[in-house]
């Protein structure tokens, strides 16, 4: 599976998500909910976006080893 972007199409898709996460933010601290409640939640919306970036770096990583592991291999 080869998804292939330009440059501004990856710009925008992280602007974009960086828009959302940020929109989520403000719409946190601004409810009427606790302090903990607000951290905790700031905290999650914040961390599933690392955490998917690790996961997609990691199989990024992962690809490019099995392909070259796959190519150096005699057949």
């Amino acid at each position: 599976m080869n998804v292939i972007l330009s440059e501004t199409q990856y710009n925008l898709l992280i602007f974009l998500y960086i828009l959302i996460v940020l929109s989520f933010t403000i719409y946190i601290v601004r409810s009427e909910k606790t302090n903990v409640f607000k951290l905790l939640s700031i905290l999650i919306v914040w961390l599933i976006p690392v955490f998917g970036m690790l996961i997609f770096l990691a199989l990024l990583i992962f690809d490019k080893y099995y392909r070259r592991t796959q190519n150096n291999k005699i057949v």
